[in-house]
């Protein structure tokens, strides 16, 4: 056959040419998803947010975290004793973090820090369901997580400090239930598995339900 004059590219398996750009693809959506969902909750928070504590935060933090510090009574069972029903440990390792370096309680502040954890959960999910899936299904997924994750459904989840519980509940058992799973049983991923299923107990009661999958 005759040559048009130019040179045709060599022919290469389909998924050889899209894996980089499916790479590229998946890493920018991930960013976009999660600068979405934290402007989104940030903007609300700037808005309808309230320094002022309320509901729990009282008896779960002033009271048993941040009165025994400035009274030089804060002991083991303030990190590790129950609230309510719940073991968060995690949340109190946070609030307290927040805490020391603000130089003092802000609610908005433990907000803030909020909206980036759960930011952090859903793109985690996110580069779960996308991994070895095509550009056009990373945008699909990534319109359909932005919907469900920046709208104001539950909006005391947002305008509560003290809800960091539910996010280190999801993001330990998500990887939990996903590393067991997918990695060789003794690994170090499979240890990390692990690790997370224990997290998952002192993020809130029902975290028992990662390690018994």
């Amino acid at each position: 056959m005759a040559s048009n004059g130019r040179n045709m590219p060599e022919s290469r398996p389909a998924g050889t040419r899209l894996a980089p750009q499916a790479g590229t693809v998946r890493w920018i959506a991930c960013l976009a998803l999660f600068l979405m969902i934290v402007g989104a909750r940030w903007w609300m928070i700037g808005n309808y947010g309230s320094d002022v504590p309320w509901l729990d935060q009282w008896d779960a933090q002033a009271e048993s975290m941040f009165k025994p510090y400035h009274d030089g009574t804060l002991t083991a069972a303030s990190w590790f004793g129950p609230h309510n029903e719940h073991r968060i440990l995690f949340t109190r390792i946070l609030t307290f973090g927040l805490m020391l370096m603000n130089g003092q309680w802000d609610p908005r502040l433990e907000m803030a820090a909020n909206a980036v954890l759960y930011a952090f959960v859903v793109c985690g999910l996110f580069m779960i369901l996308s991994r070895d899936r095509s550009p056009r299904f990373m945008l699909v997924l990534t319109a359909v997580l932005a919907v469900i994750s920046t709208f104001p459904f539950g909006a005391t989840n947002t305008l509560l400090g003290f809800q960091s519980q539910f996010y280190f509940l999801a993001g330990f058992s998500f990887v939990a239930m996903y590393t067991l799973l997918k990695s060789r049983t003794g690994s170090l991923y499979w240890f990390g598995g692990v690790l997370s299923g224990g997290a998952a107990l002192f993020s809130m009661g029902s975290g028992f339900m990662a390690p018994l999958v």
